[in-house]
């Protein structure tokens, strides 16, 4: 589409996938309740169930101030630096992945509209992967073994 309507092909990636997204929202608007209250396909004693379990677990509800004190005690925590250091590992494969992969396949000697095709194939691997994982790990009611052995495959 390089050069239709006086636009650079990239430019056209982006307004296909612009356009799908407002349609989708549009779409989506009509359809979906912002509120358990609002919601019309909930009878009465499920939209009580739904407001009583976000009284409890919701953490709007708690009281906590933000200073100094807090902030101390986040940097001292462990988890925090393991919760940021796990984040920021996987964090690090993914946009190396997708930012750096259709430049090292066009290198390869595809032109950029095959490279970006050839993207395609690993992050249809991943939603197939995950769904697949997402419904292993549902039935044999294990989480930890599947997160790790994901972690190994990426690592």
């Amino acid at each position: 589409m390089d050069g239709v309507g006086g636009y650079e092909g990239w430019s056209w990636i982006f307004i296909m996938e612009g356009l799908l997204t407002v349609v989708v929202v549009i779409d989506a608007y009509s359809f979906i309740d912002n509120y358990p209250s609002t919601a019309h396909f909930l009878g009465t004693p499920e939209r009580t169930f739904i407001h009583a379990r976000l009284a409890t677990s919701s953490d709007a509800a708690n009281e906590e101030a933000s200073d100094r004190a807090n902030a101390r005690a986040a940097l001292a925590d462990y988890r925090c630096w393991l919760y940021g250091f796990g984040f920021h590992t996987m964090s690090l494969s993914l946009y190396t992945l997708s930012l750096f992969l259709p430049t090292i396949i066009k290198q390869s000697g595809y032109s950029s509209a095959e490279a970006q095709l050839l993207t395609v194939t690993p992050y249809a691997i991943a939603l197939i992967l995950t769904v697949v994982v997402a419904i292993l790990s549902e039935k044999t009611r294990l989480r930890a073994p599947f997160i790790w052995h994901a972690l190994l495959w990426v690592s």
